[in-house]
């Protein structure tokens, strides 16, 4: 297990079905920190990765599995389960207690917890400290939110599908570059599908938004 102490990228591992894989693994071991939150542990575990902190109120993991990790050199916070945040939330905390400004949040979405899956995407729109990045990566998707006044550089390759949605009402004056269907200082409405389905067209494309908060998908291939 590595040394956390200067840790500046850290990857953010909730609960959730199915193994770590393409993006999301790669994620996990190029961070400098590996949190799991809660049952995310066992995702870990299940590729051979000790995170180093165990966070949440541990109602998905056996006592063993907690033990085990412990007996490892996790450092494990446990957390009441009458709290006024999830598990995943309390994690990215504790990420930025450790110093990280670069914040992967890793295989979030998907199973049964329709509600979970939409709170951490939308834990990319939440207030955090000035110089933070916060993506959600997924095996064959990344997601990051462009707030007012900002631009973001969205990786990918040539080809990979890119959807722009607005969050929290209008996002105003977008502009981009490497994308197939530009926007020059264009609008898009909330709730409409407009910036659905775009395709890059370079190594990486730059969104700009003047105003509101913008939502950026890469689905790029498996």
């Amino acid at each position: 297990m590595t040394d956390p102490s200067a840790s500046t990228h850290a990857a953010v591992v909730p609960h959730g079905p199915g193994r770590l894989a393409g993006a999301a693994l790669a994620s996990v071991r190029a961070a400098d920190l590996v949190i799991a939150a809660d049952g995310g542990a066992r995702r870990l575990l299940g590729l051979g990765i000790a995170p180093h902190y165990l966070v949440g109120d541990l109602d998905s993991l056996p006592h063993e599995t907690v033990a085990r990790l412990e007996s490892a050199g996790c450092q494990v916070q446990r957390h009441p389960a009458d709290k006024d945040a999830t598990d995943t939330e309390l994690a990215i905390e504790l990420a930025l207690d450790r110093g990280a400004t670069d914040i992967d949040l890793v295989g979030a979405t998907g199973g049964a917890r329709l509600d979970h899956s939409l709170a951490n995407v939308l834990l990319l729109a939440a207030d955090w400290p000035a110089g933070v990045r916060l993506r959600l990566v997924e095996a064959t998707a990344t997601a990051l939110v462009v707030r007012a006044g900002q631009s973001a550089d969205m990786p990918g390759t040539a080809g990979d599908i890119v959807a722009l949605l607005p969050l929290a009402g209008p996002a105003r004056g977008i502009t981009t570059r490497g994308l197939k269907y530009a926007l020059a200082d264009e609008d898009l409405a909330f709730g409409r599908a407009r910036g659905v389905s775009n395709v890059m067209t370079a190594p990486v494309a730059r969104i700009s938004v003047a105003a509101g908060l913008l939502l950026v998908i890469n689905q790029h291939p498996d």
